[in-house]
């Protein structure tokens, strides 16, 4: 009996209770987790978009600010994870109330095993590219089954993937941007560069804030196993912007100078096929762990809050791998993309109400305990207005390219949040300044 329960606590991973503060770990378990989980394939279609569009220095400079703005956002919300040990649900009842929350989980839960579809369908390509013998979806397959396998151990088992894979991945990406720039034609080439289309800064902020915002939001899930709050905040830059921009810089010096997006034949036309696979593998397998694990405590949560407890953290990972490939595999992966970005505008209002609960409204002096049993069973319609107000606007702001619409929606949602709460007298009253990350 008691090695069933020691086997079900395990792969549950903590997902409804705080994580034990012996099972944090120190700064390189937390970097691995969190590099390896931003580097995927979505930089080199980022870069691509940003290059059609605009000069060299002004792409660096919109994937800097961009960056910055995902990095600072997922290390807020980190922070909190790492300072509660919860995990972005249990955050979001928090806020919006065991049931309120439930709408952030079936979205989060979308868009997780949406975007391990998209890449999964990436990474079967590129495998097919360099064994052409073996056919997409076999290689699609492959690559979804062992993400999952990985993603059932839990958070120890994406740690392990993160620090083997980390130093690898930085390695490799810095030879394929020495690569790729030696053969478009050298630096001076790159930068007169003249790109046909045009792209505003504002949208082209949007385009890199809205690729990785999501995950930003739910940062907490992977950083309540940290030991530091400063942890978190290295390990947020270090994925965000200088592991973001490593593979982006790629992107954008193939598409300046070949004048062509398509990376998978780039490389093979250079005789780094191989390369590629390897590199594409690695990153991806990591990416796609985080992500199956999400979604696992996104189905998890919300069949909490609804009382129906038959399906443990680890069967719906497995549910998550066998949705992951059929959106692979039955071609749905080419128009699901479009769907995520509107998805990447629509979340911020999300964290903007946590980060207002939390940091403004003096709910970072409570313990995790506290937080926890003061969540309401039903909705808090607050949280679920503000957010909706934050919604909408970073919809109508996107609309007439006006501009940040995911920054703004998040800033505007955590201000009417703010002010509905302090309208009803809930403001906590021991309420400081948000600590200063130590």
């Amino acid at each position: 009996m008691e090695d069933a329960v020691a086997f079900q606590q395990r792969f549950m991973d903590h997902a409804l209770e705080p994580v034990p503060e012996k099972e944090q770990r120190g700064l390189l378990s937390t970097v691995g987790v969190f590099v390896a989980w931003v580097i995927t394939t979505t930089p080199f279609l980022v870069a691509a978009a940003l290059a059609s569009g605009m000069s060299f220095w002004t792409a660096i400079a919109a994937l800097l600010v961009g960056t910055t703005i995902t990095a600072t956002v997922g290390m807020l919300v980190g922070i909190l994870g790492q300072r509660t040990r919860l995990t972005s649900y249990l955050v979001s009842r928090i806020v919006y109330g065991a049931k309120g929350s439930t709408l952030i989980s079936v979205l989060i839960g979308i868009l997780s095993v949406g975007f391990v579809g998209v890449i999964a369908s990436f990474l079967g390509a590129v495998i097919s590219a360099g064994l052409p013998f073996l056919p997409v979806w076999a290689g699609s397959l492959g690559f979804v089954i062992f993400a999952t396998f990985i993603a059932l151990v839990g958070y120890k088992g994406l740690s392990f993937v993160g620090q083997v894979s980390v130093p690898l991945l930085w390695a490799l990406g810095i030879f394929l941007v020495i690569k790729t720039l030696s053969t478009s034609g050298g630096f001076a080439h790159i930068t007169a560069f003249v790109p046909k289309g045009s792209l505003s800064f504002g949208a082209a902020v949007t385009i890199i804030v809205a690729d990785w915002i999501t995950g930003a939001t739910i940062a907490s899930d992977i950083a309540r196993f940290s030991k530091r709050a400063r942890d978190v905040a290295i390990a947020s830059y270090l994925g965000w912007v200088i592991s973001y921009c490593l593979f982006a810089l790629i992107g954008l010096f193939a598409y300046y100078g070949s004048g062509s997006t398509d990376i998978v034949g780039l490389l093979a036309s250079q005789g780094l096929i191989g390369v590629a696979i390897f590199v594409f593998f690695v990153a991806l397998i990591s990416s796609t762990d985080v992500n199956l694990y999400a979604f696992s405590l996104a189905l998890t949560n919300l069949c909490d809050a609804f009382g129906i407890r038959s399906l443990s953290r680890a069967a719906w990972v497995v549910i998550g791998g066998i949705i992951t490939a059929l959106i692979s595999l039955l071609g749905y992966a080419t128009t699901f993309l479009p769907f995520l970005l509107t998805i990447g505008v629509i979340i911020p209002a999300y964290a903007g109400v946590v980060l207002a609960h939390y940091y403004v409204l003096g709910a970072s002096r409570r313990t995790p305990e506290q937080l926890v049993s003061r969540i309401e069973p039903g909705v808090r319609w607050t949280g679920i207005a503000a957010f909706i107000v934050g919604v909408v606007v970073a919809y109508f702001t996107n609309r007439a390219n006006i501009g940040i619409p995911a920054l703004q929606g998040l800033i505007v949602a955590g201000l009417v949040y703010t002010a509905l709460e302090m309208g009803l007298g809930r403001r906590t009253s021991t309420n400081v300044a948000a600590a200063s990350v130590r």
